[in-house]
């Protein structure tokens, strides 16, 4: 019998069966109904599956729903492939700044030593910077004396330098026995390896003959093999007088 279907291809009776196929054509009709829901139920996921306030659906595999459960309170979903469900709760990883070391600037160099590789920059504040006598910072990083620099120095002049990084250049002097000299220095990337490293620093402080000044420095360092674990501070001439000094690992 030609009797039209649904979109489940049921098998509809017509109004001509009604009279001549009745049973016939409703036993067809309900047992392709009762089939069809059952394979929609199997395949549908299970309400029950999640038992708890919070609760989200995951999956194992394909087709295979499964239960998160919610963590506890700060806690983010992130993926975890090592997990069932490829996915847990847990607590986010820490922003901001992690102090590493401090400590008093003093004698002819102060150096920073066993630098964890943790982080994704380090950040170096120096202040209350005085030398014995007129002279200007320099750091070094691991010791390498062939960093290459270029910036804008107190006089408002562009400098190049190729033997360290100096925060007000090597035309300004740090006036002595101010105490009032402040220079930051940010090493981005310093844990990588093989490649060219970009740094760079800002100073404010009293100029020996000009009086306040402000320099601004960027460069590359062209060690290329190694990670920074070490940060040296030094006068270029003489020691230091005053100073402390605060470095940070950036997340």
């Amino acid at each position: 019998m030609a009797n039209p279907t649904t979109n489940y291809s049921f098998q509809m009776p017509t109004p001509t069966d009604l009279v001549t196929d009745l049973p016939a054509d409703f036993e067809v009709f309900g047992q392709a109904v009762d089939t069809q829901m059952k394979t929609n139920a199997d395949a549908a996921t299970q309400k029950a599956t999640l038992t708890t306030k919070g609760d989200i659906y995951a999956a194992t595999g394909t087709s295979t729903p499964a239960r998160l459960a919610l963590g506890t309170n700060g806690q983010v979903l992130t993926v975890d492939t090592s997990t069932a469900t490829g996915l847990k709760y847990a607590t986010a990883a820490a922003g901001g700044m992690t102090q590493l070391a401090t400590g008093s600037l003093s004698g002819s160099s102060v150096s920073i030593t066993s630098i964890s590789g943790s982080y994704k920059n380090l950040y170096l504040i120096c202040t209350g910077v005085s030398p014995s006598s007129a002279t200007y910072p320099q750091l070094l990083l691991n010791s390498d004396g062939s960093m290459q620099t270029n910036g804008i120095d107190g006089q408002a002049v562009l400098r190049s330098y190729y033997d360290g990084i100096y925060p007000i250049g090597k035309s300004r002097n740090m006036n002595p026995a101010n105490a009032q000299g402040t220079f930051w220095l940010t090493i981005f990337d310093y844990a990588t390896t093989g490649t060219q490293r970009s740094f760079s620093t800002q100073a404010a402080y009293k100029d020996n003959d000009i009086g306040d000044s402000a320099s601004f420095f960027t460069g590359t360092w062209q060690n290329t093999s190694n990670a920074v674990t070490s940060i040296q501070i030094q006068p270029f001439s003489g020691t230091w007088d005053a100073g402390t000094y605060t470095l940070y690992g950036v997340s």
